[in-house]
C-alpha cells in the first residue's frame, strides 16, 4: 500500500490548529495519527512554512483575478495609481512641476478607461477643478498667453499690446516709487490699460518682474502722557493774523493731564519774558503735591530757550524741568495747542469764563464721565 505524501503547508496548518481553513475533502483524507503526529511536532521543524500560505494567497488571488478579467483590470489600475503616487511623493508634484504633472494626467487618462473619473481623483486626493486646470494647460498652444493659459478657454486675457503697455509701465524707473494699486489707476485714467489691481499683480508676477516695496513712513514715537495733574506742561506760540492784517503772538500754556489752559496771553510778537510770565501764573495756580516736580515741554524756539527762561529753570529748581521737543526728548511739544489758541481768539467770554471759575483740575471719574 502506497502512504500519501503532504505538502508542509498543510501540515503546519494542522499542527497550528487551524485544519478548518483546509478544504474538506483535504481534511477528512488525513488520517487521524497523521493528525495527532502533527500536532505535536516543535513550531520550528518546518522552515519556510509561512512563506507556503503567502504564495497560497496569492495563489488564490491569482486563480480569482484570472476568473473575473473585469476585477483584474481594476486591481492593475489602482497598482498603477498607488505605484505613480509613491513614485512621485518624493518630488514637489503637487505644486505643479511640469515633468510630475504630465505624467499624473497621463495616468488619469489612462485610468479612467476601467475607474470613473469622479473615483480615481478621490483615491488620489486631488480636487476636480485642479485637474481641469492641469489639464488645460496642457493643452495645444491657443496663442501667446504670458498666464500660460489658451485664450480661447479663458478669453478674459489681456492682449499683447496690453501686457506690453502694462510691462512698460511696471518698468518706468520714474515710477519706482509707485506702488502698483497707482500704476493701475493711472494707466486706466491715461487709457492705456483698463485692468483691475488683482490683474496687474498676477501679470507682474508671471511675467517675472520684481516686486515693487515702497519705503513707508516711520512712525513717530506715541505722545507723553501724564498720570497725574501738574507733571508735564506745554508751552506753545501760535501766530494769529487779524481781519486788518496785524499780526499778533498767542502764547499758552496747557496741563498735558487735564488739558485745561493754566495761563494764555496775546502779544505783538513772540519774547522770552512772556513764557516766563506763563511759567510764573502756572506756577502759582498749581496744585501739585509739595515735592513732586514739573516737566515743561516746549519747542526749539528762542523766545523758549532763552536766558530768562534759563533764570526762571534755576530760580525754581528741581521743581521745575525744562525739557526741549526734539532734542531732549523725541516728540514734538504741540499738544493741538493752536486748535486752543484759536479758540481762545474767536471764543475769549468762553475761555476767560472757563480760567476765572478758580476750580480745581478734574479728577479721573470726572474725565472719565467727560468721555
Amino acid at each position: 500500500m502506497r502512504r500519501a505524501s503532504y505538502h508542509t503547508t498543510v501540515k503546519d496548518l494542522v499542527r497550528a490548529g487551524a485544519a478548518e481553513a483546509l478544504p474538506d475533502g483535504l481534511r477528512r483524507s488525513i488520517p487521524r495519527s497523521n493528525r495527532h503526529r502533527w500536532r505535536h511536532e516543535p513550531a520550528g521543524k518546518y522552515q519556510g512554512a509561512a512563506l507556503g500560505r503567502l504564495t497560497g494567497e496569492q495563489l488564490a488571488l491569482l486563480h480569482l483575478t484570472a476568473r473575473y478579467d473585469q476585477l483584474r483590470r481594476l486591481c492593475l489600475a489602482y497598482a498603477r495609481l498607488y505605484l505613480l503616487v509613491r513614485a512621485c511623493r518624493e518630488g514637489a508634484w503637487w505644486s505643479g512641476r511640469p515633468p510630475q504633472r504630465t505624467a499624473l494626467l497621463a495616468a488619469i487618462q489612462r485610468s479612467t478607461h476601467r475607474l470613473s473619473l469622479r473615483r480615481v481623483l478621490r483615491f488620489l486626493g486631488l480636487p476636480l477643478r485642479t485637474y481641469r486646470s492641469w489639464l488645460a494647460r496642457t493643452a495645444p498652444a491657443c496663442g501667446p498667453s504670458a498666464l500660460d493659459r489658451c485664450r480661447r478657454r479663458h478669453p478674459g486675457q489681456l492682449l499683447p499690446a496690453e501686457r506690453d503697455a502694462l510691462r512698460a509701465v511696471l518698468q518706468d524707473p520714474g515710477k519706482a516709487h509707485w506702488p502698483v494699486s497707482s500704476l493701475a489707476h493711472w494707466a486706466a485714467r491715461e487709457g492705456l490699460v483698463q485692468a483691475a489691481r488683482s490683474t496687474w499683480y498676477r501679470y507682474r508676477q508671471a511675467l517675472g518682474l520684481p516686486s515693487r516695496r515702497v519705503p513707508r513712513k516711520k512712525r513717530h514715537p506715541p505722545a507723553p502722557r501724564a498720570t497725574r495733574p501738574d507733571a508735564l506742561w506745554h508751552v506753545d506760540v501760535t501766530p494769529f493774523r487779524t481781519t486788518d492784517g496785524q499780526r499778533w503772538a498767542i502764547h499758552v500754556l496747557v496741563d498735558n493731564y487735564s488739558r485745561r489752559k493754566l495761563a494764555w496771553a496775546v502779544h505783538e510778537r513772540p519774547r522770552a519774558a512772556h513764557v516766563v510770565a506763563l511759567l510764573q501764573q502756572a506756577w502759582a495756580r498749581s496744585v501739585r503735591p509739595e515735592g513732586l516736580p514739573v516737566e515743561v515741554l516746549t519747542d526749539g524756539g528762542p523766545e523758549n530757550t532763552g536766558r530768562p527762561v534759563h533764570r526762571l529753570v534755576a530760580r525754581l529748581h528741581p521743581g521745575l524741568q525744562h525739557r526741549v521737543a526734539l532734542r531732549d526728548l523725541p516728540w514734538g511739544a504741540s499738544k493741538n495747542l493752536e486748535r486752543m489758541a484759536r479758540a481762545a481768539i474767536i471764543r475769549p467770554d468762553e475761555a476767560l469764563r472757563r480760567e476765572d471759575t478758580g476750580t480745581k483740575y478734574p479728577t479721573e471719574e470726572q474725565q472719565s464721565m467727560g468721555e
